[in-house]
């Protein structure tokens, strides 16, 4: 299926099974980059606290520099785990930092997306045959041509620092050290504030990029969403085939109520309503049987059969019509269901020689 086809954006379903699947759209350049702006931004901030400590270390090694020469000295191993214990308290905090970050900004790009899919082993990825057409494919093209744009970019920045401050580097021999050391500090962050800004820029284009790609590659056809409609809520054919099946049972326990009615009113064949009144269950007459043109020969048939008399009323058939099926009648039929109810009554008395109160 060609990519041409796809024109629909993608489904909330669609969305649910990619995220599954561990596919999202988000840059590594995004990662990387805020991670690695991020350490720097620490490493700022913990020069006084890492300077204070490694000066500290070296009062105590060229302290005992002297005491070093003998194969007996005892504070050799001291002053090496002291040396480890400066450097995991200058590097814990930078470190900790980059990886905070890094799991941060991959879980803002992914809506923090855990999938056991994505880091499942696959033979596949080692197809070399699918590895060489990735190769040459589009994406690593147009990968490369970034890759390559960066370096171009970083190695620009760096000249142009370069050549700012080639003459002010210069001067450095005629300043005592801690000034020499203020300055090439502050010339490293402007190049690095210069080239984060590079990076940030090229970070956010590629995330524009992998968005814009990911949302291409997950559109949908037409007929896909069509299908996939079917899936959730069932297949049209199959839905009206239950309804008209539930409409068929609904129909046929409404015809085996119409023989327990105690009238039906027509009107004349157009729609029939069977009326069923008990006093000792309900305040009015309840109507048990509706129904329309074929139904309602239907309904007239099977009163006729079971000799449930049978009255044609055409006003009084078309308001009960619209009254809901096993509900009482209204209240404005209620003077012409009861002479209706009266006349039945006393047929049944002529007929069967017993009567009922109304």
């Amino acid at each position: 299926m060609t990519q041409e086809n796809k024109t629909e954006k993608a489904t909330r379903r669609r969305r649910e099974k990619e995220r599954k699947e561990g596919r999202a759209a988000q840059s590594k350049d995004v990662v990387i980059v805020g991670s690695l702006l991020a350490g720097f931004f620490v490493i700022k901030l913990f020069v006084p606290y890492a300077v204070a400590m490694i000066r500290n270390l070296c009062v105590d090694v060229f302290g005992n520099l002297g005491k070093m020469t003998g194969s007996t000295f005892e504070g050799r191993s001291d002053l090496f785990f002291k040396g480890l214990f400066v450097f995991f308290m200058i590097a814990s905090p930078i470190l900790l930092i980059i990886a905070v970050f890094s799991i941060l900004l991959t879980g803002l790009q992914t809506k923090f997306l855990i999938s056991k899919k994505a880091i499942a082993f696959k033979f596949s990825h080692l197809n070399p045959l699918k590895g060489f057409k990735n190769m040459f494919s589009m994406k690593s093209l147009l990968k490369l041509f970034m890759e390559s744009l960066k370096i171009f970019l970083v190695g620009f920045v760096l000249y142009k620092a370069y050549q700012r401050s080639a003459e002010s580097f210069a001067k450095l021999m005629n300043v005592d050290p801690r000034s020499g050391m203020l300055f090439f500090a502050n010339e490293v962050i402007k190049i690095v504030f210069n080239l984060g800004l590079v990076l940030l820029a090229i970070a956010a284009v590629d995330y524009l990029y992998n968005w814009w790609s990911y949302e291409k590659s997950i559109r949908m056809t037409k007929q896909e969403i069509k299908d996939e409609y079917k899936e959730i809520e069932g297949d049209p054919q199959i839905k009206g085939y239950i309804k008209r099946r539930q409409r068929e049972i609904a129909r046929h326990r409404m015809m085996q109520m119409v023989p327990k009615a105690d009238v039906v009113i027509r009107n004349p064949t157009h729609c029939a309503v069977a009326l069923k009144y008990d006093q000792n269950k309900n305040s009015a007459p309840v109507v048990i049987a509706k129904g329309e043109d074929n139904i309602a020969l239907k309904i007239i048939q099977v009163a006729e059969k079971n000799k449930v008399p049978i009255t044609e009323n055409k006003w009084l058939a078309r308001k009960l019509c619209k009254t809901k099926l096993n509900k009482t009648i209204p209240s404005e039929t209620f003077k012409a269901v009861a002479e209706i109810l009266l006349w039945v009554y006393n047929l049944k008395k002529k007929e069967f020689g017993y009567s009922e109160k109304v």
